[in-house]
């Protein structure tokens, strides 16, 4: 990804909710956490330090929670100061989902 991240919370739209996602499915990220905790665990996502937040419940994966840039800046789908296609994305999205049917379906919590 090239956006400066300066300009980052403007350049967040749909297509680079769906870049983001692509590396999250292709990620080993378990839907499921043995020790059945609740909370935010961290996960790197690219080799070039892209992060994602995944909220679990009682274990279950529940939502990303945010996404955190290669210089620790931070992307939270649920603040709503982000580009509106960009929250609608990431928030409607699950592992269950493919990222080929984000596509089709486009802002799915609009």
């Amino acid at each position: 990804m090239t956006v400066d991240p300066r300009h980052m919370a403007k350049a967040l739209d749909f297509d680079y909710a769906v870049r983001l996602l692509e590396l999250v499915a292709a990620a080993d990220i378990p839907e499921f956490m043995e020790n059945g905790d609740s909370g935010d665990v961290e996960f790197q996502i690219n080799e070039a330090g892209w992060k994602v937040v995944i909220f679990y419940d009682c274990g279950d994966w529940d939502y990303i929670s945010e996404f955190i840039d290669i210089y620790g800046n931070r992307y939270d789908p649920w603040e709503g100061d982000l580009n509106h296609s960009f929250n609608s994305c990431i928030k409607g999205w699950n592992p269950a989902m493919s990222v080929d049917e984000v596509r089709e379906r486009g802002d799915i919590w609009a």
